[in-house]
C-alpha cells in the first residue's frame, strides 16, 4: 500500500521533469466543467507545498507563483508564496508579492499600504477587520500577510539610529513590477549586500535606520489594532502572530529608551537560528575590544533534528542557504534547540521513538555536534559560538537545562 511519503516522492519526481505551465495544462482538461481557475490554482499550490516540504524550494516558488497569478486574490496562496520565497532569501520579492495582494483592495488595506510606503498615518486610520471578509480564514490569511511583511522588514536592516534617508528597501520596492519577475536561481534580498563584507564598517551602514524604525512603528500600531480581540494563537496563523507579538514587545522597549549612538566603526557578527534571534537582531555587541553588529539570519521553525545529514525538510535548505552568505572570518553565533525541547523531544518519547528523555536528548545533541562539524568545514576561518538553548517555557525547563548540560560536557 502506498504511503503519503511514497506519494510525495512520486509527485516530486514528476515535477522535476515538468514545468508549472505543463502541470496546469494537464490538470485543467481533467477538471469538471464549471470549475474555476481558482480551484486549479489551489491544486497547483498544493503541489508547491509538497515540493517545499521536500526541500525543493526553487520549484515550489515557481508553482506557488503560478498559482497566485491564476488567483491573485487568494490570500492563503499569496501567504505561502511569501513564506517560500523567504526560505531562499528572496525576501524583497516576498515583500513585493505581499504588497501586490494588498493593492488589489485599497478600500481595505489603503492605510496599511500608505504606512508601508513611508507615509504618515493617523492613529485612527481605517483598519481591516474580520467582518470585511466572507470567512474567518480569509481574514486570518490577509492579516498574516501583513504580519509577515512586518517581520520581513524588522529583519531587513538596522533601525532607530539617526539617519535622514529613506531605507534602500523602500526605494527598491516602489519601482518593482513583481508580475514580470521570473523565478530563477538569483534572489533579491532585503538585506544590503554590503553586510556580507568582513571589513570595518561605519555609520553609513545605518542609512535609513530612523525612517525604517518609524515605518515599523506605524505598521505595528495598525496591526495591533487589527489583531485585537481575535484569539489568533488558536488559529492557523498562530506562528505569524507569535512573531508579531515578540517584535512588538521589542519595539515597545526601544521606544522607551534614548536613540542609541553607533560606534565609529564596527564589524558584522552573524546570528543564525530560530525565532530567538529576534531579540538579538541589529544590536551592538562589544567583544574582544571590538564592536560588532548582530546580523540576524532567521531559520523559521528550525529544529536541530531537521538539520541532520539525511534530512530533506525545507529548514535544512534554508539553513545552508543562509550560511552561504556569511563572509570569510566573520564570527557566527548559532542559536538552536529550543523548538526541539518544546516540541520534538517530547513527542518522540510519547510516540515511543526513544526509550527516555535522556535518550532523545543525547540523539539530538549528537545531531547538533555533527552539524557543527559540517559547519566548521564550510566556515573554516570563522569564529563559531554556540548560544545556550534558551529557557523559554517553564514546562520544558528540565529539557533545555539538560540539553545545555549535555552540550557543555559532550563538546570535546
Amino acid at each position: 500500500r502506498a504511503t503519503s511519503a511514497m506519494a510525495s516522492d512520486l509527485v516530486c519526481g514528476v515535477m522535476r521533469h515538468c514545468s508549472a505551465e505543463e502541470l496546469v495544462h494537464v490538470i485543467s482538461p481533467t477538471m469538471k466543467e464549471g470549475v474555476s481557475e481558482r480551484s486549479v490554482a489551489e491544486v497547483v499550490g498544493f503541489i508547491g507545498l509538497i515540493m517545499k516540504e521536500r526541500g525543493d524550494i526553487l520549484e515550489a516558488c515557481r508553482l506557488y507563483q503560478r498559482s497566485v497569478i491564476m488567483a491573485p486574490d487568494h490570500a492563503s496562496l499569496s501567504l505561502n508564496l511569501m513564506h517560500t520565497y523567504t526560505l531562499r532569501r528572496d525576501d524583497l520579492r516576498a515583500l513585493a508579492w505581499g504588497k501586490r495582494f494588498l493593492v488589489q483592495k485599497p478600500q481595505l488595506f489603503g492605510s496599511f499600504l500608505a504606512a508601508l510606503d513611508g507615509k504618515a498615518v493617523n492613529d485612527d486610520a481605517k483598519i481591516f477587520d474580520i467582518k470585511d471578509f466572507d470567512a474567518a480564514n480569509e481574514f486570518h490569511d490577509a492579516l498574516a500577510i501583513g504580519l509577515s511583511i512586518f517581520k520581513l522588514l524588522f529583519l531587513a536592516q538596522p533601525r532607530l539610529f539617526e539617519s535622514k534617508n529613506d531605507p534602500n528597501w523602500l526605494k527598491r520596492l516602489r519601482t518593482m513590477e513583481i508580475e514580470s519577475h521570473i523565478v530563477g536561481p538569483g534572489v533579491l534580498s532585503l538585506m544590503e549586500d554590503s553586510w556580507r563584507r568582513r571589513s570595518d564598517m561605519d555609520s553609513t551602514m545605518l542609512s535609513g535606520a530612523q525612517r525604517h524604525w518609524q515605518i515599523l512603528r506605524r505598521l505595528c500600531a495598525m496591526l495591533e489594532r487589527c489583531c485585537k480581540g481575535h484569539e489568533l494563537h488558536m488559529t492557523s496563523v498562530r506562528n505569524e502572530n507569535a512573531y508579531f507579538s515578540c517584535i512588538k514587545d521589542i519595539l515597545m522597549q526601544e521606544s522607551k529608551a534614548p536613540i542609541p549612538k553607533a560606534p565609529a566603526s564596527f564589524k558584522p557578527m552573524f546570528i543564525v537560528g530560530d525565532s530567538h534571534v529576534l531579540s538579538f537582531a541589529w544590536q551592538f555587541l562589544e567583544f574582544d575590544d571590538e564592536h560588532f553588529m548582530l546580523v540576524p539570519l532567521l531559520i523559521t521553525g528550525a529544529k536541530i533534528w531537521h538539520l541532520r545529514e539525511d534530512s530533506r525538510f525545507y529548514t535544512m535548505f534554508s539553513f545552508w542557504d543562509k550560511l552561504s552568505i556569511i563572509p570569510i572570518e566573520s564570527p557566527v553565533i548559532f542559536l538552536l534547540g529550543e523548538i526541539d525541547c518544546r516540541d520534538g523531544i517530547l513527542r518522540s518519547v510519547q510516540k515511543g521513538k526513544h526509550d527516555s528523555f535522556d535518550d532523545a536528548l543525547r540523539t539530538v545533541v549528537n545531531v547538533y555536534l555533527d552539524l557543527l562539524v559540517q559547519v566548521r568545514k564550510k566556515l573554516s576561518s570563522n569564529k563559531i559560538f554556540v548560544h545556550p538553548v534558551p529557557i523559554a517555557l517553564p514546562e520544558t525547563r528540565f529539557l533545555t537545562m539538560a540539553m545545555n548540560t549535555l552540550l557543555e560536557t559532550d563538546w570535546s
